[in-house]
């Protein structure tokens, strides 16, 4: 196999320099998925790959081919009608707390099912929400019956894809050791089941259209990319925040501007610890006890995008309203009491 993958490292790459690569169809993709996922792949030439695709650009062909690849070797779990599944990075957050797992509490309380797609923080990076749930909740679910197990009974439930297939332990080890963010941490959050309606975190910069065309061509006609704080799912609560919406009539900009929702503040979510769980953990448990701030604001306006998003609001304001209440009665966090494992 590594000549296979050799191979397809010449035509990406340009086997006489940069002006011979090319971008490979949909269908090449996918097979090169196979040929890095197999038992023989050799590491060195994995890492030259994803070296590779970070210097050339990975096309929307490339990356719905490596999607339905990945995608091929997974048992996904039923998902309750209006389900939201969220799709974030293995980079999590430094600078500020995730809030990613209060606004889907919120949202849950409002009648809006929540697939939270996650995986412990890469070595030397921020929170991920799998390390918050980890640290609230119980372990993180691999198995797909399980997690439409806890979807069913409590309409939330933290999903970590990449351990339910065993070939993604090479491609993490050697994105981890690469210590860059790799073809493997793009892919994960394209592992949504087929046709669900997801939130998909996104890093700045001019990739919004990339990842509009790549989830339309997945199939997903109600998905939002959010360009949120640190490439996470969580809306700037100082500033607009940037992101693109998909519906059945295509795609449009987003722009979410705080004040519009009365959400304005002046700084956003602090740390409130010095130990980085610790203080996402505090400002999970300040947002759910409707303290006034940017960190209820943060989680309020993430909750409102999930909520519109599951069909339950039509706008955003409206989305806003239904999680401040949820909140204000203590149904948010009794979904999280509710789920607490042994």
């Amino acid at each position: 196999m590594s000549g296979e993958l050799r191979r397809w490292l010449q035509k990406a790459g340009g086997e006489h320099g940069p002006s011979d690569a090319r971008n490979l169809s949909s269908s090449e993709a996918q097979e090169v998925w196979d040929t890095l996922v197999d038992d023989q792949a050799d590491p060195v030439l994995i890492a030259s790959f994803f070296s590779c695709l970070r210097s050339k650009g990975t096309s929307s062909d490339e990356l719905v081919g490596f999607a339905r690849g990945a995608r091929s070797y997974l048992e996904f779990p039923e998902l309750p009608e209006g389900a939201v599944v969220l799709g974030t990075s293995r980079l999590g957050k430094k600078t500020h707390p995730p809030l990613g797992l209060a606004a889907a509490a919120a949202a849950v309380a409002s009648g809006t099912p929540v697939l939270i797609q996650s995986a412990p923080h890469a070595e030397g990076e921020g929170i991920t929400l799998a390390d918050l749930y980890d640290r609230l909740v119980g372990p993180v679910e691999s198995d797909g019956a399980a997690v439409g197990n806890d979807l069913a009974s409590h309409g939330l439930a933290c999903w970590r894809p990449t351990s339910a297939d065993p070939s993604w332990e090479v491609l993490l080890d050697v994105e981890d050791r690469m210590g860059l963010r790799c073809l493997p941490d793009i892919v994960c959050k394209l592992l949504a089941p087929p046709g669900s309606r997801v939130l998909v975190a996104s890093r700045p910069g001019p990739v919004l259209a990339l990842a509009g065309d790549t989830l339309a061509a997945l199939g997903h006609h109600n998905a939002v990319v959010l360009q949120g704080l640190e490439g996470s799912i969580d809306p700037a609560v100082s500033s607009s925040t940037r992101g693109m919406e998909l519906s059945e009539s295509g795609k449009s900009p987003l722009r979410l501007e705080p004040g519009d929702f009365g959400l304005a503040c002046a700084g956003e979510p602090p740390q409130m610890h010095e130990n980085r769980l610790e203080a996402a953990v505090l400002a999970q448990e300040e947002a759910l006890l409707n303290t006034e701030g940017p960190a209820l604001a943060c989680v309020l306006l993430c909750a409102a995008l999930i909520l519109r998003l599951g069909g339950r609001t039509r706008d955003l304001a409206g989305g806003v309203g239904m999680a401040r209440q949820a909140i204000e009665s203590g149904k948010a966090g009794s979904v999280l009491e509710g789920l607490k494992k042994g």
